[in-house]
């Protein structure tokens, strides 16, 4: 039993019992196998643990064999890379590289953390809120489609990457904000990194000690990242009234706005997923998700501990992924239609280049999609009995 420690979080609808391994990597556990890896930490024999937790809870069903397998196949699952019983760790994201590794950020996060005091946060989020709407409802919603539109159709192709590299930054300042607020309530962030989430680049905070904090304080450090994304509105909002750099500045508004909004779709493993999953209690809420559609598929009843939220969700991000789906193959067609006409009216090169590089980026989230499906059904399947 060396190399793991458990911790017991109170709250109040229902507790939560976590197992830490010796990598930092944390588990969602029963109140059952919390009781019998305590008791063995205390070097209680199997025998006397069946004895003890047959008084506990008022059965005769455990044994000292059953206790010896229980614990022997917890080592087992968490020693290994059995992401179905992980929480709040990142499986999803492919080809890591560590930007911030952990514990070199502190003297940042240090100074920081002030902006979530209550009168300063509350402030913020009011000043930010405010001006961004006010930006947003100035000149009305027609004549911001307008201009928005202008904005990009003028932006070739080389611009536009510099501007996602801009945003890429604005990204970054996310993450800051998840680490900070972890640092905030004494858990020590982990690595701040770049990966890939389906197809696309995307920076990521491993703060996975976050799970012994109270439900509140959770929620704080998953909405932390769309609170340092609203503030940076602020310079670039001043930047755009008071300088000559206006279309670059509008893409960048829109487009963290539109990120910081988009952050809260619990369909993908952004903030809102994170979010809906602390409110309601349900770790590993896509492995679940899962668990309902191949019951359904299978003609079997749910899993147990299935709860309405959990069925209401899956309901929902189905829709959500058929909607999707449906835009995405729209769009890769309207992209070939336009490089076909781009091609036939010999028009500007760069347009051509950029009109080519959006339909191969909707073939590749329509390819990728599917077999992102395939393996989820086939990981659930393996982890079925979990």
């Amino acid at each position: 039993m060396t190399g793991i420690s458990l911790k017991y979080v109170q709250e109040k609808n229902s507790n939560r019992y976590l197992l830490v391994n010796a990598s930092g990597s944390t588990y969602s556990i029963s109140k059952m196998l919390y009781h019998i890896l305590f008791k063995k930490q205390q070097n209680i024999g199997d025998n006397d643990i069946a004895k003890e937790m047959n008084l506990l809870f008022e059965t005769n069903s455990f044994t000292g064999i059953f206790i010896q397998h229980t614990i022997q196949n917890t080592l087992e699952n968490v020693s290994g890379q059995n992401c179905l019983l992980q929480v709040n760790e990142q499986p999803y994201i492919f080809m890591k590289r560590t930007i911030i590794a952990a514990g070199k950020g502190s003297t940042a996060y240090r100074l920081l953390s002030g902006l979530f005091q209550r009168n300063i946060s509350a402030s913020l989020i009011f000043v930010s809120a405010f001006a961004t709407i006010y930006f947003f409802c100035t000149d009305g919603v027609s004549a911001f489609s307008g201009a928005y539109h202008h904005t990009i159709t003028t932006f070739g192709f080389s611009k536009a990457i510099m501007l996602y590299g801009c945003f890429l930054g604005i990204i970054l300042v996310h993450e800051l904000g998840h680490a900070t607020a972890a640092y905030r309530f004494g858990i020590e962030p982990q690595e701040i990194g770049l990966g890939l989430y389906f197809i696309f680049p995307v920076f990521y905070t491993n703060v996975t000690g976050i799970w012994a904090l109270p439900v509140r304080e959770r929620i704080v450090v998953n909405l932390a990242g769309i609170y340092f994304q609203l503030i940076a509105n602020l310079p670039l909002l001043l930047l755009f009234y008071t300088c000559s750099c206006n279309p670059i500045c509008f893409v960048l508004i829109t487009a963290n706005t539109i990120g910081l909004l988009s952050a809260l779709n619990p369909f993908l493993r952004y903030d809102g997923y994170w979010l809906f999953s602390d409110i309601f209690n349900i770790p590993n809420l896509h492995a679940k998700s899962w668990g309902i559609y191949t019951s359904l598929l299978k003609g079997k009843p749910f899993l147990k501990n299935t709860t309405l939220p959990l069925v209401l969700y899956s309901f929902l991000k189905a829709i959500f992924w058929v909607i999707a789906y449906y835009y995405c193959i729209l769009f890769f067609i309207n992209s070939i239609r336009k490089i076909q006409h781009l091609i036939a009216t010999q028009s500007n090169g760069e347009n051509t280049i950029s009109a080519i590089g959006l339909s191969s980026v909707s073939f590749l989230v329509l390819f990728f999609i599917p077999l992102k499906l395939i393996w989820s059904i086939t990981k659930t399947k393996q982890h079925e009995s979990n």
